[in-house]
């Protein structure tokens, strides 16, 4: 979880299970990452000396501090005097006592592993505490959200303090007793807003730097998604779209934006096109929708195809909706007949970047595009009659996808098509065009 929230962050990780084989000397592509990185934040948790790659990349870490590197250390539920191994106690130095004993360990590695875990401590860095709740729902249901509080406090605090009287009680107890801690909060199978406010409603409860991860199980098994969703289906259609408004909440801004256009009108596109427009927009699609199908909110086929149920696309929908309603903010059209009543609306032609009109059998020709300047995406598949393409298409400079397919009645491209200087795909199958202005 921590390599997760660091990629989204755009943090680059190591993780020694996934990038480099035991036995091997640290290798030459991540002495040349540690090397080149300005910053190292080496996580020290109490089994940390146990990865011989662990202590490497950490002595190579205080090698490079003559360089100017700055090392962050996180000393996360371990005490500093541990990884000291003052006196001789704690885990690492149970685990250095064994490598003395392996003869495929040298000496001079030893002394490397110990001088750099005796150095880290002395560097500034942070203390973290952490606080872990699996099975919120069921726990809530049976016992209450007296019982989530006690359980977060006593895994914090390491003790217990007995039953909370109130929901209110449990929440003067957190913002009391953790103002001051830096603490990491991991809630698992969080499905109800009120569970956040119970125990999470503001990070300012905790010290400065504390941070929270409120996501559901990574979950890549195809048969547990679809029971999940034969599951959804069978709730009221407001209930369903209360629980999946939790995940969505949690996503990053990048991930908000990439969800919202899939649900909108890039279900069942191929992600390579799509992500022409999010590379453009540094949304970092590649590890976003990574990162969306780690929650289970896209899945992506071998064809490369992204695929949204039906329950989240109408949740994406919605949100669209309600930022209009709400705010006055018209960033996404997908429904025919919205967006034909919308673009006769000067106050919001020049705001549009995607504007999909797929499936109007009734449009002959396009509308003038002078006032839309800022489309990216245009689509018209699936208009039967379509034969006419207004010339001014040649003023939308930011358009980087034109989509024309099963158009059968267009035959020509207006001259003007040549000067889109950002088109980068062009999609004419089942179209009559056969030559294109160049």
């Amino acid at each position: 979880m921590f390599s997760t929230r660091a990629v989204q962050a755009r943090v680059r990780t190591f993780r020694d299970k996934e990038e480099i084989s035991d036995g091997e000397s640290i290798s030459k592509e991540l002495r040349g990452a540690i090397k080149r990185s300005k910053i190292g934040i080496p996580i020290l948790s109490k089994d940390y000396a146990s990865s011989k790659w662990c202590l490497r990349e950490l002595a190579q870490m205080v090698e490079q501090l003559s360089d100017g590197m700055i090392i962050m250390p996180v000393f996360f539920e371990i005490p500093v005097d541990h990884v000291k191994m003052k006196n001789g106690e704690g885990p690492y130095a149970a685990e250095i006592e064994k490598y003395k004993e392996d003869p495929r360990v040298k000496p001079h590695m030893i002394k490397e592993w110990v001088d750099a875990l005796q150095k880290v401590p002395s560097l500034k860095g942070r203390q973290v505490d952490r606080g872990f709740l699996g099975d919120i729902e069921e726990t809530s249901a049976k016992k209450g959200l007296e019982a989530l509080q006690n359980t977060l406090v006593s895994d914090i605090t390491r003790r217990d303090l007995g039953a909370f009287n109130s929901v209110e009680e449990g929440v003067s107890i957190l913002k009391d007793r953790f103002s001051t801690l830096k603490v990491l909060i991991l809630l698992d199978d969080v499905n109800e807003k009120k569970q956040l406010d119970a125990l999470v409603r503001n990070l300012k409860w905790f010290g400065s730097g504390s941070s929270l991860l409120s996501l559901p199980e990574y979950r890549d098994d195809r048969d547990f998604w679809e029971a999940l969703w034969k599951k959804l289906e069978e709730l009221p259609d407001d209930k369903v779209q209360n629980k999946l408004k939790i995940p969505y909440d949690q996503l990053s801004r990048s991930q908000r934006h990439i969800f919202l256009d899939i649900a909108c009108y890039l279900n069942g596109e191929d992600k390579r096109i799509a992500s022409y427009m999010w590379d453009e927009l540094k949304l970092n699609p590649k590890v976003e929708i990574d990162m969306l199908g780690l929650v289970s909110m896209v899945k992506v086929g071998d064809d490369n195809r992204m695929w949204m149920h039906e329950q989240l696309g109408k949740l994406g929908r919605q949100v669209v909706q309600d930022d209009l309603e709400d705010h006055g903010n018209c960033s996404r059209l997908y429904e025919p007949t919205q967006a034909r009543e919308i673009i006769q609306q000067d106050e919001w032609t020049g705001k549009l970047k995607v504007l999909i009109l797929r499936g109007c059998v009734d449009l002959i020709q396009t509308p003038n595009f002078s006032s839309f300047k800022a489309l990216e995406i245009l689509a018209f598949e699936h208009c039967s009659h379509l034969v006419h393409i207004d010339p001014s298409i040649g003023l939308l400079k930011c358009l980087q996808i034109l989509d024309l397919k099963f158009c059968p009645e267009l035959s020509n491209l207006p001259a003007e098509l040549d000067s889109l200087e950002a088109l980068r795909e062009l999609r004419l199958d089942g179209t009559s065009i056969e030559n294109i202005p160049v």
